[in-house]
């Protein structure tokens, strides 16, 4: 696991899949400098076919072969850790608010994918 701080609500955090053995077939005695290189790292998972840091984006990632995943996390207002790409909810949810200003349920019952557009431009999930 890598973590980068650039301040003291948001931590950048990439995740080897091979150290977290999410695969039966993935080698899992490598170390980050013992690989096959060029690594794959998906960015917010498979964010260009599902919502970004979503648990879908992230299965899709490691399943296309991705062995890094990148994600953030945010502190809601509960103090509960949140996955979120951005501290401000309205690109990805269309809710104008802070996730800091929000509990960790009321994050919950926003609609991750509401921006989201596929390929054809369309918004799938509203």
């Amino acid at each position: 696991m890598i973590l980068y701080s650039h301040s003291k609500n948001f931590i950048l955090i990439a995740l080897m899949a091979a150290s977290l053995d999410l695969k039966a077939n993935r080698r899992t005695d490598d170390g980050y400098f013992d690989c096959p290189c060029p690594l794959i790292l998906a960015h917010q998972g498979s964010a260009n076919v599902l919502p970004g840091n979503t648990v879908e984006a992230f299965q899709l990632a490691f399943d296309q072969g991705a062995n890094i995943i990148e994600l953030d996390i945010w502190r809601t207002k509960d103090n509960v850790w949140a996955v979120v790409h951005d501290r401000i909810l309205e690109r990805i949810t269309g809710t104008d608010r802070n996730v800091n200003e929000l509990t960790f349920q009321e994050i919950q019952s926003l609609d991750a994918g509401y921006t989201f557009q596929n390929s054809e431009g369309k918004f799938p999930y509203r």
